[in-house]
């Protein structure tokens, strides 16, 4: 069997074990609801979210990968992009798990249901992203050159893993580019 082919059935059986996975999480999900006293009100939360997930959500991602692209062809390259939509990507998860105590009217009845400062922990959890995004991007800026250094000896020390062979297994060396990638 060669190494392609090993690859590849670890893959299938990574997929095998993540679709049974899923399938196990499906059957509680499915369980879980069945035990609910009240199916039609969480039938109408299950489309109410729907229905927020394609019409709000969905195109106001859409608007966002738009102007970064946007943005992005008018210069503002250098590792920007990616960091920026990751970190829009996290926002928006932290939002819709915030979202339901932040909407939240009025004091609870009971003050051990929601006992903490949500907004203020959501705006923690966004300035904390911001943080790192910026810190990511201000990174990728000042070490460019050191960081294609660090990738050119990787390579290097796996070529010599496999005994000065090139990436085809073959005695070739590899291929680079004008700028030293690969083609």
């Amino acid at each position: 069997m060669t190494r392609d082919m090993a690859k590849g059935a670890g893959a299938a059986a990574v997929r095998v074990l993540a679709g049974a996975a899923g399938m196990a999480l499906m059957g509680t999900g499915v369980s879980l609801l069945l035990d609910v006293r009240d199916l039609t009100g969480v039938l109408a939360w299950l489309g109410a979210a729907l229905l927020v997930h394609d019409v709000l959500i969905a195109p106001l991602v859409l608007l966002a990968g738009l102007a970064l692209s946007r943005v992005g062809a008018r210069g503002a390259r250098g590792g920007v992009r990616g960091p920026v939509r990751g970190a829009l990507l996290v926002a928006g998860a932290l939002t819709a798990v915030a979202l339901p105590p932040l909407l939240r009217p009025g004091a609870p009845a009971n003050s051990s249901v929601l006992p903490l400062d949500y907004l203020r922990n959501w705006l923690l959890a966004l300035a904390v992203t911001a943080a790192v995004t910026t810190a990511l991007i201000v990174a990728r800026r000042l070490a460019p050159r050191g960081v294609r250094r660090l990738v050119r000896r990787l390579r290097r020390c796996r070529l010599r893993a496999r005994g000065g062979r090139g990436p085809s297994g073959t005695g070739a060396p590899e291929s680079r580019g004008p700028s030293g990638d690969r083609r």
